[in-house]
């Protein structure tokens, strides 16, 4: 059993072997730790004991810490069960949101402008600019703006938009992109 300060753990995100909903909890020396109880930070002696009980009841083969944590005491026991999550095991904020709704709203009125537009002396009917879209993207759902491209690349990686004359990417440039479903027939 030690007795430590909150500063020396790391916060990391796991999720325990048999769930795949993740959760942050503390590492500490390459040891994942799940807090088992917590104390207020004027009882550190009962806390103390608390850790001592569980220190023993697992017969000193499990370690636990005693954590300062400025606002109270936590008891924290290590946890092989927990399993470190990477980022790329993480779904991002992108691949979270509902495309039909989204849809919907970028569709509605206050949605992305959507229209005949002119370059070149080629008229593009009902489409609208990438980069008010990306525009669009971040004022509404509060996103970053690389975020707000790789949505819009979701979009046409789905099959709900496409460029124009299908030359590129999502970009955040003034470049047109089209609803599938407002392909002139």
């Amino acid at each position: 059993m030690k007795i430590i300060n909150i500063e020396q753990m790391d916060d990391v995100v796991v999720k325990a072997a048999n769930s795949s909903e993740s959760f942050h909890t503390l590492e500490y020396q390459k040891k994942l730790y799940r807090r088992i109880s917590s104390f207020d930070i004027t009882h550190r002696d009962f806390a103390l004991k608390s850790a001592k009980d569980a220190y023993l009841k697992n017969k000193a083969l499990v370690d636990i810490l005693l954590v300062d944590e400025v606002q109270c005491w936590g008891i924290w026991q290590e946890d092989d069960t927990l399993i470190r999550v990477t980022v790329e095991d993480q779904p991002s904020i992108i691949e979270k949101i509902d495309l039909k709704k989204l849809v919907a709203k970028m569709r509605d009125i206050g949605g992305i402008e959507i229209g005949d537009r002119r370059y070149k002396l080629q008229v593009y009917p009902r489409c609208f600019v990438g980069q008010e879209a990306v525009d669009w993207f971040i004022e509404k759902l509060d996103i970053e703006r690389s975020e707000a491209v790789e949505l819009g690349q979701r979009l046409i990686e789905e099959k709900i938009i496409h460029h124009v004359a299908d030359g590129h990417q999502f970009e955040d440039e003034y470049l047109f992109y089209r609803f599938y479903w407002d392909e002139q027939k």
